[in-house]
């Protein structure tokens, strides 16, 4: 059964809380099924740019990142496209903040995923309160204008903290231009992140 959780807004997507955001970018940063689900990370980061079919039983049960040490985690980069339709689309965007909002719960801190279509950048801000500075997405090196309007969307903020998962040297360039941007490699690992 789902909880009910604080919210603010006409579509009851769940408030995260500013006080549980990232602070900054602890490692190893360990992509979400690229490893054993009962493995731990201390103090480490889970990301979800993975195919959603490896997390899919998280949004049904949260406890495996909850219970794993990790410090903090992305929200769950669930599929959305130009193609959905807006009420899949909030429907979605509820089910990744929900699950967010339960980490915070215990204990974790989180990275908003801002890796959706253009036209939805607003509806995914819903349920982010003001102020929130911790943002993630995923890097393509075919797509990196993609890259650059969701940086665009939020580098105004102070102290932004943009994490940017995968995409090879190409989104790695363009991150070191980016302010607030740390680049990772999307496998698993013990890498160092760089800005």
């Amino acid at each position: 059964m789902a909880h009910i959780l604080p919210s603010s807004n006409e579509f009851d997507i769940p408030d995260l809380l500013i006080g549980l955001q990232a602070e900054a970018i602890t490692e190893p940063v360990v992509a979400w099924g690229s490893v054993a689900r009962t493995m731990r990370i201390p103090g480490g980061t889970w990301h979800f740019y993975v195919d959603d079919a490896r997390f899919r039983a998280l949004l049904a049960n949260t406890t495996p990142v909850a219970n794993s040490g990790a410090a903090q985690t992305t929200e769950p980069n669930i599929s959305i496209y130009d193609t959905t339709p807006r009420f899949e689309a909030l429907a979605k965007i509820g089910a990744k903040r929900y699950v967010a909002r339960l980490w915070q719960r215990a204990g974790l801190r989180i990275f908003v995923d801002l890796n959706v279509p253009e036209l939805r950048f607003q509806d995914n801000l819903i349920g982010v309160p003001a102020g929130w500075r911790a943002f993630s997405t995923r890097g393509y090196a075919s797509r990196p204008e993609d890259l650059l309007a969701e940086h665009a969307l939020v580098r105004d903020r102070p102290g932004l903290l943009f994490l940017v998962v995968g995409g090879g040297k190409p989104i790695q360039d363009i991150c070191r231009d980016l302010p607030g941007a740390v680049w990772v490699p999307s496998w698993h690992g013990t890498r160092k992140a760089t800005s």
